[in-house]
């Protein structure tokens, strides 16, 4: 037995990857709300990889993508990060060693703007601010998708 979202493929998947970035990159007040959005963000870019591999409409193709999606190293970091706060504890297929490392808010008292940055660590020391690992994810999957004329 096959159980389906709706009529929905991929697409709707790439098109909620790209929403859940937009909620990600607009202003908060709220920590909580800005780390909500980060994980949604995160889960809903490496989960595309799942919904491309699923999606009869795009037969073997689908899985030659998802399968090229697993080669790419900053995918692996949105993989590590996307499981991790799915299931709180990250112990199986651990890809890149990516963890949330910190997270930081500066609150304007003069109309209560927040900033917040979440910083990501890697196994070998770098770091990459979540924003920045976001949108170069998305340019990836871009990169990918265009690859293969799918955008």
């Amino acid at each position: 037995m096959t159980i389906r979202v709706f009529n929905e493929g991929w697409r709707h998947q790439y098109h909620r990857m790209k929403r859940s970035r937009d909620r990600f990159n607009a202003p908060h007040q709220i920590a909580d709300e800005y780390d909500d959005d980060f994980y949604h963000a995160i889960q809903d870019t490496w989960h595309l990889k799942d919904w491309i591999a699923n999606d009869a409409a795009l037969g073997p193709l689908g899985h030659r993508i998802a399968q090229e999606a697993s080669t790419i190293p900053l995918l692996d970091i949105i993989a590590d990060l996307a499981n991790c706060t799915k299931h709180l504890v990250l112990t199986k297929t651990i890809r890149a060693g990516a963890e949330l490392k910190s997270s930081s808010s500066t609150v304007s008292l003069h109309d209560g703007a927040m900033d917040r940055t979440i910083t990501i660590g890697l196994e070998d020391g770098s770091e990459y601010a979540g924003v920045v690992l976001l949108d170069e994810a998305h340019e990836a999957w871009e990169n990918l998708l265009t690859g293969h004329g799918l955008l």
